[in-house]
């Protein structure tokens, strides 16, 4: 899982390349919604909904950055995954997963108090 404030625009993913590390590894990666509110998973579609991270020869570790999404409603968090395509476009040239796993979470999480800026109770005063 990663976790960033909603505020943060990117949010480096590491990726670890497992079995025989010879050779150059391209592995394609593409983002799935989980309960981005629709219009803003668009906004982050157009920002990075995919990509390809590439390990050299002998590199054992990598990273990709993905957008945190930008909702300005209040919500607790959203919530998206980072997939790794079921083949590496270079065959033959070991494997890669996203820290122990070939799918990822990744959080973003609203701090500001609900309703944004308001503390106490709802009916109170300014």
């Amino acid at each position: 899982e990663v976790v960033a404030k909603e505020d943060t625009d990117f949010v480096e993913v590491p990726l670890r390349r497992i079995g025989d590390l010879s050779g150059r590894l391209e592995w394609e990666w593409y983002i799935e919604n989980g309960d981005i509110v629709e219009n803003i998973y668009k906004e982050l579609q157009r920002t990075a909904a995919s990509g390809t991270v590439v390990f050299e020869d002998g590199e054992s570790t990598a990273c990709i950055s993905v957008a945190v999404p930008q909702d300005p409603t209040w919500n607790v968090e959203a919530l998206y995954f980072v997939h790794l395509q079921d083949q590496p476009r270079t065959p033959d040239a070991g494997a890669a997963i996203l820290g122990d796993i070939q799918t990822l979470y990744v959080y973003s999480v609203n701090l500001s108090s609900f309703p944004a800026g308001a503390y106490g109770r709802l009916d109170a005063e300014p």
